[in-house]
């Protein structure tokens, strides 16, 4: 081989080694988990956020102190000015349009522009809030298949992003959490959509039954989420049903527990109340179906519906008395845990029923939790031990 012909490979080579290092550098960057915003010191570590004085405070001031209350994050309002030069978050009004522009830099501050009417709304407000915390909305969840299947036909060029699924590699956070029907971070399926026609059809909870009354706020697991995103790892989570250690000192000795919840490390139902106090809560599903019947007066009644052979619990609602045509949180509700993740939000029934409705059975021990409001609130729900269905992670 020519001397010049050796000199022309050794560019080629070096060429080449250098572009299969970009691949490899390339593939472990699309891998690794995403790294939030610079919103976490350590203590005190403050982070302003600073608001219009047109913006109505008391809903943000409420969202804010329940992020500092549940996780790492110690955000203050700053009232004078903007923040400037450093990370924080400035609330903007905006007649035109909903935006967000996060920021990952040190030296600039997220800046968060709405319209007015989106500060005057819970839910709304907290959407915009968990995507200024770098928070993905429920819809692009990795394992969003088995609630929703996404029409992208009917979305808005321009809202993809909020509809583009997430790879659970990347939004690492994520680990131990299911799909939450209640979240303000599960938008309605005409966000976004062309034509009003629904982004995405409704799968697993089919029968789930919205308040007409309702309000959104950030729930446990949306709290969860952000500090698995920002928080250190301090302790061991012993937590029981998807409880966590929030690092304050409220919850030194003990859990942040999901709603339903109770006990140092959660391992407890909340206890019986009303009408419902001499209601045995355990109830254990064997292969053949047992049944319940259930007519109560004021008070809420909790049962853990437990499967001693390794199957999935089957429940099926046969009978509803509840006297809530109009699905008011204030009137008498029925709630259904059936995922593996009890920090999640169940099948919430709000009407009368008459007519069977199977539920889905994806998992060992389901949570069945009646409100009632009323002196004749009547249940009727049939259980059993049963094959998996579903398969759904922990």
């Amino acid at each position: 081989m020519k001397i010049s012909s050796i000199f022309l490979l050794i560019p080629l080579c070096i060429m080449q080694i250098a572009s299969e290092e970009a691949s490899k550098k390339s593939v472990a960057s699309a891998l690794s988990p995403r790294q939030p915003p610079p919103y976490y010191k350590p203590s005190p570590g403050i982070i302003y956020y600073h608001y219009q004085k047109d913006i109505s405070s008391s809903k943000l001031k409420r969202i804010f102190r329940q992020i500092n209350r549940f996780t790492c994050l110690n955000f203050h309002e700053k009232k004078d000015s903007p923040v400037e030069g450093e990370i924080g978050i400035n609330f903007e009004v905006n007649e035109r349009e909903n935006k967000v522009s996060l920021s990952r830099d040190l030296k600039s501050p997220t800046i968060v522009s709405l319209k007015k009417d989106v500060y005057d709304n819970n839910a709304n407000l907290s959407f915009y809030i968990g995507l200024a915390l770098d928070i993905i909305p429920e819809v692009k969840r990795h394992d969003r298949e088995v609630d929703v299947t996404v029409q992208m036909n009917n979305v808005q060029e321009g809202f993809e992003q909020y509809y583009n699924v997430a790879q659970l590699d990347e939004i690492s956070y994520l680990v131990d959490t299911e799909f939450d029907f209640k979240s303000p971070m599960f938008f309605g399926s005409k966000f976004g959509s062309k034509d009003n026609k629904p982004t995405y059809d409704v799968k697993l909870y089919k029968d789930y039954e919205y308040f007409s009354n309702g309000v959104k706020i950030l729930r446990h697991n949306d709290y969860k989420h952000i500090f698995n995103h920002y928080c250190p790892m301090t302790r061991e989570n012993d937590c029981k049903n998807g409880g966590y250690y929030p690092p304050i000192d409220e919850f030194k000795s003990k859990c942040k527990c999901p709603e339903h919840f109770d006990g140092l490390k959660c391992q407890y139902l909340k206890k019986n109340e009303g009408g419902c106090i001499s209601q045995e809560q355990e109830v254990t599903a064997k292969e053949t179906k047992d049944e319940l019947r259930l007519k109560v007066g004021k008070g809420v009644c909790y049962f853990r519906i437990s499967s001693k052979n390794d199957k999935n619990v089957s429940i099926t609602i046969e009978q509803l008395v509840l006297k809530n045509g109009d699905c008011e949180t204030f009137k008498s509700n029925v709630e259904v845990l059936v995922r593996n993740d009890k920090g999640a939000a169940g099948i919430n029934l709000c009407k009368d029923k008459s007519e069977s409705i199977s539920l889905p059975k994806l998992s060992k021990e389901v949570i069945l939790v009646l409100k009632s409001y009323d002196d004749d609130t009547f249940i009727k729900f049939s259980y059993q031990a049963a094959p998996e269905e579903v398969s759904m992670s922990a």
